[in-house]
This record gives structure tokens, C-alpha cells and sequence, in this order.
């Protein structure tokens, strides 16, 4: 038996072992590159849909979107209002539209450690924002479009 520990103790090792193919985790904050390749829109359509998921900025929980059918979504703020807007491909880039605000905003998306990873598309001074939760829930939604 004591010919084995040494044995039992490498294996050990190995299998609690961070592997050395293993990425760290990737640093991001309002002036860090970007984490890698951007999702392509088909792409983050297979990965988005029918989900309910959950923002961050830099820890802060920012607001939900809900992704539905036909490019539709809706998106909270925090505390906020429900806003109904549609997505749709800009190149690599995935821009949204919503109601009562003309002016598209377009994302690249990257799949990060924990989830989706995006970055506002020509604002290099914005935390990207993070994906720290996802249901399979509808939205709950505030004010004046509540049940709807």
C-alpha cells in the first residue's frame, strides 16, 4: 500500500490541476481589448433565444433583455421601465432599435468564460457588460405595459 501514495498523491495533483491549455479568465474594463473574436449574429441568435438574461457593468446589475421570435426583444433598465425593440445583423455586429428611440445601438458579442460578453460598438469609454444570470422566464415588466 505505501508503495501507492506516492502514486495516489500525483494523481491527485492531476486531477485537482488547473490545466496548463487553460485561459484565465479575461480582465475587462472601460479601456481593456476586446476578449477575443465577436460572436456572429446567427450565433448569438442560437444562443439568445427564448432566454431571459441578466447584465452586469463592472458588479452593478444594469438591466434584462428577454429575446423572442422575429428579432424581437425586451429590454429593463433596472428599476426601470419595459422598452420593446428589435435586434437586427449589422455586419458582425448585432444593433438594436427601441421603441421611442430611433438611433440603433450595436454590440459585438463574445462568449466568455461565464457567459456573453458585450461591448458597445464606438464607445471604447463603457465597462462592457456581462451576463450574470439566464432564465427561461418571460420578463417581468413595470409601469405601464404590465400583463402585456
Amino acid at each position: 500500500m505505501r508503495r501507492n501514495l506516492p502514486r495516489l498523491a500525483l494523481l491527485a495533483h492531476v486531477v485537482t490541476a488547473t490545466p496548463l491549455w487553460a485561459d484565465p479568465p479575461p480582465v475587462m474594463g472601460p479601456m481593456s481589448q476586446s476578449p477575443g473574436i465577436p460572436m456572429m449574429p446567427s450565433e448569438f441568435s442560437a444562443y439568445a433565444l427564448g432566454r431571459t438574461l441578466s447584465y452586469a457593468a463592472n458588479g452593478v446589475i444594469w438591466g434584462q433583455e428577454q429575446y423572442l421570435a422575429d428579432n424581437r426583444v425586451i429590454w429593463a433598465f433596472t428599476g426601470q421601465d419595459c422598452q420593446h425593440g428589435q435586434w437586427y445583423p449589422h455586419g458582425n455586429a448585432v444593433c438594436f432599435v427601441y421603441e421611442g428611440d430611433a438611433a440603433p445601438k450595436c454590440w459585438n458579442f463574445y462568449m466568455g468564460p461565464r457567459g456573453l460578453i458585450a461591448k458597445l460598438i464606438g464607445d471604447s469609454d463603457s465597462a462592457p457588460l456581462s451576463e450574470v444570470g439566464s432564465s427561461n422566464q418571460t420578463l417581468e415588466c413595470q409601469g405601464p405595459q404590465v400583463g402585456v
